[in-house]
């Protein structure tokens, strides 16, 4: 565990308790994780760590302009 809390640091993680468990929560997570994250400290980590990969971020601001627009065809 120790490995990786260092890993995650050197990635860019802040090395303080509520980014370490989000951190476990990404890595280990087997479908899709729920950060608590009001710094979005853990936002930009898991995008770096995860920019080779095409990743897609999607807010729950964006969710539902989404919907409000798709239902209302402006």
């Amino acid at each position: 565990m120790r490995f990786l809390l260092c890993r995650w640091t050197s990635e860019g993680l802040p090395p303080d308790e509520l980014s370490i468990q989000n951190g476990i929560l990404t890595t280990g997570a087997s479908r899709f994780p729920l950060c608590i994250d009001p710094q979005q400290q853990a936002l930009q980590w898991v995008k770096k760590k995860e920019a080779a990969n095409n990743l897609k971020v999607i807010t729950y601001l964006f969710s539902k302009i989404g919907k409000f627009y798709g239902d209302h065809k402006v």
